[in-house]
């Protein structure tokens, strides 16, 4: 979220004139980065993940769950938790 802010020119209440906005933004941003480091840490995610992908890939599945069908849109919700996680171990 916070490469939204300052580098997509598509945002524009974000970089001017909503303060608050922006400031929720950064602060969800920031949430988002830690639990994506905590669940690396974790073994749980992929090391390379960021929390930028995580919102993105958020924006990406509800906008695939407006427009294709429900099974279309699992199956591509599924295919990129699995490609999220961390490889197991056996």
């Amino acid at each position: 979220m916070a490469f939204l802010l300052t580098k997509k020119p598509t945002f524009p209440t974000l970089k001017a004139g909503k303060p608050e906005l922006r400031e929720a933004c950064l602060r969800m941003a920031d949430l988002g980065d830690r639990l994506v480091a905590r669940a690396r840490e974790a073994g749980a995610l992929r090391q390379d993940a960021a929390g930028a992908d995580i919102f993105a890939l958020m924006n990406a599945a509800a906008w695939i769950s407006e427009h294709m069908s429900k099974e279309q849109a699992d199956r591509l919700v599924n295919l990129t938790m699995n490609g999220l996680l961390a490889p197991t171990i056996n």
